[in-house]
């Protein structure tokens, strides 16, 4: 994907066992499994099941895919893998007994493989399918997913501002190649307004990604180039809400 942003991932401790040939990666919502999923798949040519969009699963889900798209001979000799998002979306269509029969289809078809499947999904329902997974006598290692620290959340936007297309935003690219540094630097006090702004949680806030899809918004629509004049007043700690002041000349 043009411009993505890894995010860093964090093995759990006393859950990393990489050796096991299921992994699991864990985020809160919005915070980038699928797009990180994406990302993989598109470099390594393993196979992205979206089970938002599949049917609901149960037994034999994963083995009748396979079979189903001709993946079954490639699986066998370790060609290729399966990387399985939204595991929280279709735990919630099904029951436990029917959740716990597609875990164990997981666990019989990914067994004695060097290359692991690796299911996504937010944290509650990773902690249920590891303890599914430990029942079957399976020690899987969780990843966690981390919110961008605040370089690769400036990298995030500035990645953002250059993907923006269409008429609402007409003109941006050619703003961007005249001052990108100043859009940078923009961004930059933002994100540490942010942080400053936000208490004890404000680094994981500044680097939620719907913020800084925010943050990139607000900063391409702001059409005067000269950005350095755009100044963000924040609040002291006694609270009040942030005031927004420009110091373009009006028309």
């Amino acid at each position: 994907m043009t411009g993505y942003i890894e995010p860093d991932l964090l093995l759990r401790h006393d859950f990393d066992n990489v050796s096991s040939p299921v992994w699991l990666v864990s985020a809160p919502g919005a915070v980038g499994k699928s797009t990180l999923a994406k990302e993989l798949c598109a470099r390594s040519g393993a196979v992205y099941l979206d089970l938002a969009e599949a049917a609901t699963v149960a037994g034999n889900y994963i083995t009748g895919g396979l079979y189903k798209n001709g993946l079954l001979d490639d699986w066998a000799l370790g060609k290729t893998t399966v990387l399985v998002d939204a595991l929280d979306e279709a735990r919630l269509r099904v029951t436990q007994s029917s959740y716990k029969d597609f875990v164990e289809d997981v666990y019989n078809i990914s067994r004695s493989r060097g290359v692991p499947v690796i299911l996504f999904g937010r944290v509650g329902i990773i902690e249920e399918t590891w303890l599914f997974l430990e029942e079957l006598g399976l020690s899987c290692p969780i990843i966690d997913i981390q919110h961008f620290d605040h370089e690769k959340s400036k990298q995030f936007v500035m990645s953002s501002l250059l993907t923006m297309k269409g008429e609402k935003y007409r003109g941006l690219e050619r703003l961007l190649e005249s001052s990108y540094s100043v859009f940078e630097s923009s961004a930059d006090e933002l994100l540490r307004g942010l942080e400053s702004t936000s208490g004890h949680d404000g680094a994981r806030f500044s680097g939620y990604a719907p913020v800084l899809e925010s943050i990139a918004t607000m900063l391409a629509g702001v059409s005067n180039p000269v950005l350095r004049h755009f100044m963000w007043i924040w609040p002291d700690r006694a609270g009040g809400p942030p005031d927004c002041r420009s110091g373009r000349s009006s028309r």
